[in-house]
């Protein structure tokens, strides 16, 4: 199982923009095959910092959807939000309690913050 944290530093001028842009995709992103779970999470000082937090089957089902048409399409305009360059990285599950109940079935999508 595979985990990936995405940091997207918004515009802090366009944060309610983003937010409604992520609020229209992420049940297409939850929907991509092998995605088990998705969250939007925001930083506590507002500061326009939100990560995304997704949890994967596998290596190959993220890759499959990072070199998928759909993250071609997309990610290009979420860029358009943020005021710096995103950063991300990939985790490989070592412990985790939750890991048969994740790979049995899929777990409801969260957005984080308040609004959503």
């Amino acid at each position: 199982m595979i985990v990936r944290l995405v940091s997207l530093k918004v515009d802090k001028e366009r944060i309610e923009e983003f937010r409604k842009h992520f609020e229209g995709i992420y049940e297409d992103i939850k929907a991509h095959q092998g995605c088990l779970y998705l969250q939007l999470v925001r930083d506590l000082e507002g500061l326009g910092e939100y990560f995304t937090i997704s949890v994967w089957e596998s290596l190959e089902a993220l890759e499959n959807y990072r070199n998928g048409p759909f993250f071609k399409d997309t990610w290009p305009k979420v860029k358009t939000f943020l005021r710096e360059k995103a950063w991300a990285q990939s985790f490989e599950v070592i412990l985790d309690d939750n890991a048969p109940r994740l790979l049995n079935q899929q777990m409801p999508v969260s957005v984080g913050g308040e609004g959503i």
